[in-house]
């Protein structure tokens, strides 16, 4: 064979791969690896002293040669469409034309087009990546392993597009078409990364306004009666993390600032504008009366969803990021009706 040292061991931890995963590891020997390497045990051993080394090195092997290819946050189509949407809103002095992002926006663009699944919607991490087989694994107990299109992602990307003046666009169009499709039978829109029907409301009516469904329509009409409806009376918004295992759930909770901030932002963008109503006002008393003394707000609540049914996630940013959008757009409206 010729081959000595690294390159001989590389060699052997090669084909002890493919033998381990066409056999597994009860059925696969140290006599069929090195006839598959076309090398002697005594080789063998002297790279690899038992099955179990040898075993152990190729899983470090099939780490190595497929982490390069899981995704990394920039790679993710909510937050590429968040990236759009921030590049056009700032400054940055360090480009050649201040606060000219164009080429970076041009390039997300481009990507997240891409990233349209052929039903066209979107989904966090993949196209058409929607597969039920691997759910059917026997030890597949541990959550959600595919990443089928999202009422939320698909609302960031469909925002993203119309903010770029692509709401007229093939994928644009067929997002606004899936979305409308998607909407629940009660009014509201299913939350994939976010508690719950909440968050995917919160997402969903800001991009079909932005996208150009006017506000009369039935579906923002109807979204907007069931965030009216699920109010709390203290003014906020909350939703209970087992609204994903019990409908009766959805909607209903102790009000948390992200929450109440979603239900606002959906509110607000319905207002298209013109006087946002009592229940947005009572939304906003809410935040600005619970908000602390350091700027922030309290929220031991868990709203970030990993796998729904599974495990939930606290951001700590959701409790600022999402009121400060809230009561910004407000600030908006009042200022431009005065």
């Amino acid at each position: 064979m010729g081959l000595r040292g690294g390159e001989l061991r590389d060699h052997i931890l090669k084909a002890a791969k493919d033998v381990f995963l066409e056999l597994g590891y009860e059925r696969a020997s140290m006599d069929l690896v090195a006839a598959r390497a076309e090398t002697s045990k005594r080789t063998l051993y002297a790279h690899f002293e038992s099955k179990d080394k040898l075993f152990l090195a190729v899983v470090d092997l099939v780490r190595e040669l497929y982490l390069g290819r899981l995704k990394v946050p920039e790679d993710y189509s909510d937050d590429t469409a968040e990236a759009v949407l921030a590049l056009r809103r700032v400054q940055i002095p360090s480009l050649p034309a201040p606060g000219d992002g164009s080429a970076a926006i041009d390039r997300g663009l481009a990507w997240l087009t891409g990233m349209a699944s052929s039903d066209g919607g979107w989904g966090a991490f993949d196209a058409d990546n929607t597969s039920r087989l691997v759910g059917k694994l026997p030890f597949c107990d541990f959550g959600a392993v595919t990443d089928p299109p999202s009422a939320d992602v698909t609302a960031h990307a469909v925002e993203a597009l119309a903010a770029e003046g692509l709401a007229a666009s093939r994928a644009a169009r067929r997002g606004v078409v899936w979305l409308l499709r998607a909407q629940e039978k009660d009014g509201s829109w299913f939350g994939r990364w976010g508690a719950n029907y909440i968050y995917g409301t919160g997402a969903v009516v800001p991009a079909l306004i932005a996208a150009g469904v006017r506000p009369g329509k039935p579906a923002i009409r109807r979204a907007v009666e069931w965030l009216e409806a699920h109010q709390n009376p203290d003014g906020g918004w909350g939703e209970d993390m087992r609204s994903y295992d019990d409908p009766a759930l959805a909607g209903r909770g102790v009000s948390t600032a992200s929450q109440t901030a979603w239900a606002l932002l959906a509110l607000l963008a319905a207002a298209d504008g013109g006087p946002p109503g009592p229940s947005a006002d009572a939304g906003i008393r809410w935040l600005a009366e619970r908000q602390r003394p350091d700027g922030t707000w309290d929220e031991p609540e868990y709203t970030g969803t990993g796998f729904p049914g599974d495990f939930y996630i606290n951001y700590h940013l959701y409790r600022l990021v999402f009121p400060v959008s809230a009561l910004g757009r407000y600030l908006r409206i009042a200022e431009g009706a005065a």
